[in-house]
């Protein structure tokens, strides 16, 4: 019999053990998920789309591979990816963006500029992704 409870008392200790570590891990897990929170913005205009497109640009410039970058920056991919016409139409022609400001949201205003992206500003923009200026998202 001792043998037996011995044995239960180790295994007891260990599941405690794990229970203790995965707990600890939690804790860690859900201070991580609160900082990303409140590190993450709510973009709500063509200057903050451009400024977060940006900010990351500026990482994936300096060498940082565009998953690091994004999590650098602390953006998702897709935030940034489905505002990136807005951001490279602003980088190229200002000018194009000026004619839609405050008329629509963000996303549609990203269709818009999609469509605009067609000759020279087209050109433009693959000269600059070739040189790694915007960030070189594949074509949709």
């Amino acid at each position: 019999m001792p043998v037996k409870q011995h044995i239960a008392w180790r295994k007891a200790e260990m599941l405690q053990s794990r229970v203790d570590e995965l707990e600890e891990e939690h804790g860690i897990l859900k201070q991580q998920l609160e900082d990303k929170n409140s590190i993450q913005e709510q973009v709500s205009s063509i200057s903050d789309v451009v400024r977060r497109y940006r900010r990351v640009l500026k990482l994936v410039q300096r060498g940082f591979r565009m998953t690091k970058a994004f999590k650098k920056a602390h953006v998702s991919r897709n935030a940034v990816k489905d505002t990136a016409e807005i951001a490279e139409v602003s980088l190229v022609d200002k000018s194009v963006l000026d004619q839609f400001k405050g008329k629509t949201t963000l996303l549609k205003l990203a269709q818009l500029c999609q469509k605009k992206i067609v000759g020279e500003l087209a050109e433009k923009i693959a000269e600059m992704k070739s040189n790694k200026q915007p960030i070189p998202f594949s074509v949709r």
